[in-house]
């Protein structure tokens, strides 16, 4: 799913808008995809950069300048727990994160809220690939 993550990533979300690679090849390490969606009601255009990919095992991401100022970096995480049972886990890391909730609370509370909703959609779409 994710070697097909900009032909999957409006799938993933309805308010995922667009994903595209900019530069290198499919989950390939310093390959930039640039995608938008909307957070908190405002479109977002956001750019990461793979840093590292480790097959069915984990996904790393960097932001270039200047989103690193405020958000770094993020990942996505593979765990087998048993034979058909596999934990994902995807995080985002934030600098200022008391400071950032205490100006932004609304949009903090829309991140986590989208970033739950995607987790949900994820296993739903999955889920129904495989069966």
């Amino acid at each position: 799913w994710f070697e097909h993550f900009t032909e999957n990533y409006t799938r993933w979300h309805p308010d995922h808008v667009k994903s595209m690679y900019i530069k290198g090849e499919s989950m390939k390490i310093n390959a930039r995809i640039y995608s938008e969606e909307y957070l908190h009601g405002e479109l977002h255009k956001i750019v990461f950069i793979l840093t590292k990919i480790s097959i069915n095992q984990e996904i790393q991401y960097k932001f270039p300048f200047p989103t690193s100022l405020i958000m770094p970096r993020g990942s996505f995480k593979f765990e087998s727990v048993d034979t058909d049972i596999c934990r994902f886990t995807a995080a985002l890391s934030f600098r200022f994160t008391r400071l950032f909730e205490r100006i932004f609370p609304d949009r903090v509370r829309a991140i986590k809220q989208h970033m739950k909703e995607e987790g949900l959609n994820l296993k739903q779409l999955l889920e129904k690939t495989s069966s």
